[in-house]
């Protein structure tokens, strides 16, 4: 029955099926544009939808938080291929970033310490303080998600949302005691008052993350945090707060996705919480069963591609990279889909990316208000299987040659199936294609003149010009 349908649609000319599209909201044309290849052409063709509320459509790059000696010593760089004049699809901004961290990203705009920006217009919006934690998680600590949909912005605003989600803290533990009786907190930033406090026995013993779930909520509409209490669909988590503190496993960022207006958010155990922005509640999605069989300190990275949700994992032991899906099963189950497993040697395949100093990406520091250069956004180029210096197998690899090290995750391409790494000492950016199980050199990620020893945090950039924010940058 619903391939007929499907069908009859089909068989609507274009004028008709404009006038039907164009009775929809702003929200609902913007879905409509994923139905399939006619619907968007006619929506685009006919101009439907207002330009500045498309989705973005071309990476810009990748903005990333280095750490070292001093935490702070070079935040906010953008990773990026410089573009060519030819190139029609491209975004020129003046940048003039705020020399400071950058938290998260979400349908191109950043948020920032205090501060909500969209580089691509040259605007900011103050981000009030949180309110503090209820007293017995005051030595949690928060990361903070932005959730931002550009087509429900209004032509004057850009209406967005700020999530925090405490997160439990990481213990210092005794053997010999109780597990109630040694875990201590040791905070992640400085706080005031004692440097530990025990969580109370209630609280650890007390099922994680809990339902109803409060959360402090931020919304640009209003322009103040609320408390919104978001209620579990589905089964549990099957873990309490102590669970969670025994097998504690520091990730340095848990990163999140926004699709489909819900919001995703890698969990402690490799959980991800999802959460329905429109109707208050959450639902946790277990992590593949591959990576439940295993232990040690390895982690999901979390991230959104071509087909919506994906998480991957390198695997150090073996050099390779797994990557999955996110579906829904026939049994109306969220679970992660194998999509894409390399070869082993993924590791000795990235030596040969050395051959060059200079790659096609290069670093670019934005935060600097006296820089008047602009910077060109580009779509990332398919691969060019004549340039031999970029470009490799990962068969290439020898498996016998020794190398030190490890590969790490950057992110995702979020419109093609591509993964984002890097070299544990900062020497390469990688692209990998999960289509072709091909290499690409991206260039030198080590930033010049600093004393950076690691990668805290990466996400990718891409530019929006929907709405307006209150204040220039």
């Amino acid at each position: 029955m619903e391939p007929q349908e499907e069908d009859r649609t089909r068989l609507l000319p274009d004028d008709v099926l404009a006038d039907v599209l164009s009775r929809l909201a702003p929200r609902g044309l913007a879905t409509s544009r994923c139905v399939c290849a006619a619907w968007r052409a006619v929506i685009d063709g006919r101009g439907l939808l207002r330009a500045d509320l498309l989705p973005p459509s071309s990476l810009a790059g990748l903005f990333i938080n280095y750490g070292g000696d001093c935490r702070f010593s070079c935040t906010g760089i953008l990773f990026s291929r410089p573009s060519s004049a030819t190139t029609s699809t491209e975004v020129t901004t003046s940048y003039r970033m705020p020399y400071t961290y950058v938290q998260d990203h979400c349908n191109g705009l950043l948020l920032l310490h205090g501060a909500v920006v969209n580089p691509a217009t040259g605007r900011r919006a103050p981000l009030p303080e949180c309110p503090p934690l209820p007293t017995a998680m005051e030595r949690f600590y928060r990361e903070m998600y932005l959730v931002f949909d550009p087509a429900a912005a209004t032509p004057s605003a850009e209406q967005y949302e700020v999530v925090s989600i405490p997160r439990p803290p990481d213990p210092d533990r005794d053997d010999d005691d109780e597990l109630e009786k040694k875990i201590i907190i040791r905070p992640r930033w400085p706080v005031r008052g004692p440097t530990t406090r025990r969580l109370e026995r209630s609280l650890l013993r007390s099922e994680w993350p809990p339902s109803p779930y409060v959360l402090d909520v931020f919304s640009s509409t209003t322009g103040r945090w609320e408390k919104r209490s978001f209620t579990r669909d589905g089964e549990a988590a099957g873990t309490t707060l102590a669970d969670l503190q025994l097998e504690y496993r520091w990730v340095p960022c848990r990163r999140s996705v926004y699709w489909r207006g819900a919001l995703y958010v890698h969990c402690e155990n490799d959980f991800v919480m999802r959460i329905s922005m429109s109707n208050n509640t959450y639902h946790i999605i277990k992590p593949p069963r591959e990576v439940s069989d295993r232990c040690g300190e390895i982690y999901l990275h979390l991230g959104r591609s071509e087909k919506g949700v994906y998480s991957a994992l390198y695997d150090s032991d073996e050099s390779k990279l797994q990557v999955w899906i996110l579906e829904e099963s026939s049994r109306g189950v969220m679970e992660w889909i194998l999509r894409h497993e390399s070869s082993p040697g993924l590791l000795q395949a990235s030596l040969n990316c050395r051959r060059q100093k200079h790659g096609p990406w290069i670093l670019r520091g934005l935060y600097n208000r006296q820089r008047k250069e602009p910077v060109q956004h580009s779509t990332f180029d398919e691969w060019n299987s004549d340039d031999d210096d970029s470009v490799l197998n990962v068969g290439d690899g020898s498996t016998n040659q020794y190398c030190s090290g490890c590969l790490d995750i950057l992110g995702f391409h979020p419109y093609k199936e591509i993964v984002f790494l890097h070299t544990s000492r900062l020497d390469r950016g990688l692209a990998y294609h999960l289509k072709t199980s091909k290499l690409e050199d991206l260039g030198d990620l080590y930033p010049p003149r600093s004393n950076a020893s690691r990668i805290d945090s990466c996400v990718p950039y891409t530019p929006c010009l929907a709405g307006e924010l209150p204040e220039s940058l």
